[in-house]
């Protein structure tokens, strides 16, 4: 059985239908579940065969002949592995293939959402084309999950059958794409002949240019969501302002393996730089130098977005730089900020920015993020926690909102502080237990040791 899914737009739901299917085991599981007039659907292949039998998804459809359709299509070893590519590509095979996925295509107009494998996307399309046979239109599909594109050495039929659906399914609202690969996927191909006029909520999950990403967003006028985490390679040329007059959701993230081998393209601030977001209430930015950090100054200032949370994953920041993006996040409640390297300590300068207060009147000033109620800090410690908890104690004399600090952080195994060694020790924790407490706030704690950024 498969150890990780294609993470679909809605999680939680997907988590909770995993732990009623019981995943114990690599046969211990439903593949068919009827719920609240929804038939969801969970289709493997295992040793050639496909789980399970085309008889038994029928009939469901038989039983409950005006439900609708969740589809998943996987390929998966009995071991837990990847199937090998050439088990989708056996000659002898393909044709049990094609004519599963044909009919299963036969109900297109019942689907609600579909997640499946690049490959049996592919197998599915050029079997369809091939044959011209033209499934019913799939007016009900609201998402669309795509696993391992960059697998699919033609395009063609993949691109192609993505514009028969996006063109005849109007209620075609979410789209994800994912792809553990390390070399950058040509998008721009697989999505050339892409409608994206309906979709709301969009996450991209693999290795794609800035010039992919700015092309999709610039196509997608309703966009709500927008999640891309493996940004690289910058464009060739300044990219043309627009405005995403509706996003309220947006994650960039630089591609970490280029970062970490200290290739910074800047391309999370090149993307900035030519959007415009007036309704953005989270931001979550990641893997980028201070060297074009004007372009993130420049986004805030000009789409003056009512941000309620904003993350900081990795970014390198001058506490003046940092101060300068507080001070044009007023609304924020949840500032969350992930240390640069593994053995970087939040500093005392960083720190202080949260104290600082700003002008609004000639009598009158306030603090900068006022509506602040919770701050999180994951990285390798604190430099100071004096200056830490006279940061917090500054906040609450100055009746900010604050309830909760979340650290995450190595914890030391030493019963007190010592210069050379790293993480909290247990006497800075008890002290800051301590205050916390006084104050009535709300600490959450975790062992950075055990735990890995996602």
């Amino acid at each position: 059985m498969p150890t990780s899914y294609l993470h679909p737009m809605n999680k939680s739901k997907l988590e909770f239908a995993l732990t009623r299917r019981g995943l114990g085991s690599s046969y211990g599981y439903i593949p068919i579940i009827q719920e609240q007039g929804v038939i969801d659907v969970d289709i493997r292949f295992r040793d050639g065969r496909m789980h399970p039998s085309w008889q038994d998804v029928v009939g469901h459809l038989e039983m409950w002949p005006h439900a609708d359709l969740n589809v998943a299509i996987w390929r998966w070893n009995d071991d837990g592995r990847d199937a090998e590519t050439s088990l989708l590509t056996n000659s002898r095979l393909v044709p049990n293939y094609w004519e599963y996925l044909v009919n299963l295509s036969g109900y297109m107009h019942k689907w609600r959402s579909l997640r499946v494998h690049a490959t049996l996307f592919s197998m599915l399309a050029e079997a369809c084309i091939k044959q011209q046979i033209f499934p019913p239109a799939p007016v009900k599909l609201q998402s669309l999950a795509i696993q391992d594109v960059g697998i699919v050495k033609n395009q063609d039929p993949i691109a192609l059958y993505l514009r028969q659906i996006s063109e005849h399914a109007p209620l075609l609202h979410e789209f994800h794409l994912k792809d553990e690969a390390s070399y950058q996927l040509p998008l721009s191909h697989t999505l050339m002949h892409f409608r994206f006029g309906h979709i709301q909520d969009i996450r991209i999950d693999c290795s794609a240019g800035a010039l992919d990403i700015y092309t999709v967003m610039r196509s997608t006028p309703r966009l709500r969501k927008a999640v891309f985490t493996q940004v690289s390679i910058p464009a060739a040329r300044d990219l043309p302002p627009i405005t995403c007059s509706a996003l309220e959701t947006l994650k960039i993230v630089a591609e970490q393996h280029d970062f970490c081998a200290g290739l910074h393209y800047n391309v999370v601030w090149m993307l900035l730089g030519c959007l415009t977001t007036p309704r953005l209430r989270k931001l979550r930015i990641g893997f980028e130098t201070r060297r074009l950090v004007k372009c993130f100054h420049d986004f805030l200032a000009r789409s003056r977005p009512p941000l309620n949370i904003l993350e900081l994953i990795k970014v390198d920041l001058a506490p003046k730089d940092f101060k300068l993006i507080l001070q044009a996040c007023p609304y924020v409640t949840e500032l969350a900020l992930v240390s640069l390297e593994d053995k970087l300590t939040f500093s005392n300068e960083l720190i202080k920015a949260l104290e600082e207060t700003v002008g609004i009147l000639p009598v009158r000033s306030v603090l900068l993020c006022p509506n602040l109620h919770t701050i999180s800090f994951n990285g390798y410690g604190i430099e100071s926690f004096t200056r830490l908890r006279r940061m917090l104690r500054h906040r609450i004399e100055e009746k900010s909102p604050l309830q909760t600090i979340r650290l995450v952080c190595p914890i030391s195994r030493g019963s007190t502080p010592d210069e050379n060694s790293s993480g909290l020790h247990p006497e800075e924790i008890a002290e800051l237990k301590y205050f916390i407490t006084t104050h009535r706030l709300g600490l959450v704690l975790m062992d950075g040791d055990k735990f890995e950024y996602s």
